[in-house]
């Protein structure tokens, strides 16, 4: 059986990767912040080890880059709100 980095890692479909792709979509922000989380949660696991403390610097920037575009998704959301 072959298991998919959407489905273990995001709770997500193969079939949600196809459309996103597929489509040229952003993810939703349920799926960014699945990985913000995620990748915050390791990040801050391999940072304790002296093996993985570079990588898990790396999934912490990738985690705050995450959290970066939901707020700029959330800010585009509420602004047009407001001209509406």
């Amino acid at each position: 059986m072959r298991v998919n980095l959407a489905e273990i890692w995001l709770c997500r479909s193969e079939c949600y990767m196809r459309t996103l792709r597929f489509k040229r979509i952003k993810p939703s922000v349920g799926t960014l912040a699945i990985c913000a989380s995620k990748l915050h949660h390791y990040g801050r696991c391999m940072t304790a080890t002296k093996a993985h403390t570079q990588l898990g610097k790396q999934f912490i920037e990738l985690s705050e880059r995450c959290h970066k575009q939901i707020n700029a998704d959330a800010v585009g959301w509420w602004k047009e709100e407001l001209r509406v």
